[in-house]
């Protein structure tokens, strides 16, 4: 077995998904932020934009690298993906309200 192979390439493919998402929750908010200066949405509509921009910029990228294929996701698996993401959306829309 070569470096890196079995349960620590895993390891670290899992890490770097983490990394990932944190970058992506921070690239997106950060460009809300940028882009929400010269006016504002309701929370009901900001949170699911945002929700839908941090799954692209997730699970764009991963399909891409042949990381994931959604096409062969359960229901289950969708909705472990669109659930964080419309916390994350909500959450990033509301803290931005409450900052302005």
């Amino acid at each position: 077995m070569r470096l890196g192979e079995g349960e620590d390439e895993e390891h670290r493919e899992e890490a770097l998904g983490a990394l990932l998402g944190y970058v992506t929750g921070l690239g997106v908010g950060a460009a809300y932020g940028l882009a929400r200066r010269g006016g504002d949405l309701p929370v009901w509509a900001a949170g699911p934009l945002l929700a839908a921009a941090a799954m692209a910029g997730s699970d764009l990228p991963a399909t891409a690298l042949k990381v994931t294929d959604p096409t062969a996701w359960s229901l289950a698996s969708w909705v472990s993906d669109i659930v964080p993401h419309l916390a994350y959306g909500f959450t990033a829309a509301s803290v931005y309200r409450m900052l302005r």
